[in-house]
């Protein structure tokens, strides 16, 4: 904290409850990379978040509380973190779940390890009603656009803007790189590409 927010003393105690309870709302968030179908983690990063969040809940004492319930007759899920026990309860119980992976790990021990990370990774039935609730307020995933620069006849520089679609995207990856098209690289790509995207539309 000194490091990182210096002169902020005040707030210190605020940014770490936040910080510990975005890992907590995250881990939730999260449910909607787990197929129940399959029983499967689709993103393994994911998966690692949400096995950070059965931990902080199996260590009790009130550090985290995870409740459904309903606000303007909506389904809502509510979590919160005791600020007070974050450094003693939580980081205690972090400390001792990643030593003993670690442990595991460098021993090349892929069973026990894998036992460990497994046995968190399970999501309940209660879990799966969060998952639920979780996905009624899923938003689409952010789309990466940047504007480009276009230098003009008379010497003027102009912004140029696009639509906020994946058309928009591809547009300015367009313009930005303009140059003759790679018939070599697109023959290779097309022959390279079930191996990175099996569900590419591009024939």
């Amino acid at each position: 904290m000194r490091i990182l927010f210096p002169n902020r003393e005040a707030e210190w105690e605020d940014i770490l409850e936040m910080s510990w309870l975005d890992i907590v709302v995250s881990g939730i968030r999260g449910l909607e990379h787990y197929n129940p179908e399959k029983g499967q983690w689709m993103q393994a990063h994911v998966n690692a978040g949400y096995v950070i969040l059965k931990v902080l809940l199996e260590a009790g004492e009130g550090l985290v509380k995870i409740e459904l319930c309903k606000k303007d007759g909506k389904d809502y899920v509510e979590a919160r973190i005791d600020r007070t026990k974050i450094k003693t309860v939580g980081k205690e119980v972090i400390g001792k779940f990643l030593k003993k992976l670690h442990v595991f790990r460098s021993m090349g021990d892929l069973q026990r390890g894998k036992e460990l990370f497994d046995y968190y990774s399970k999501v309940d039935e209660n879990m799966l009603k969060i998952r639920e609730v979780a996905l009624m307020y899923k938003v689409s995933r952010r789309l990466e656009l940047q504007g480009n620069l276009r230098v003009e006849k008379d010497g003027s520089i102009k912004y140029v803007g696009y639509e906020k679609t994946l058309e928009g995207v591809i547009q300015s990856f367009v313009e930005r790189y303009d140059c003759e098209f790679d018939e070599e690289m697109y023959s290779y790509w097309k022959s390279c590409r079930d191996f990175f995207n099996p569900l590419c539309l591009i024939h």
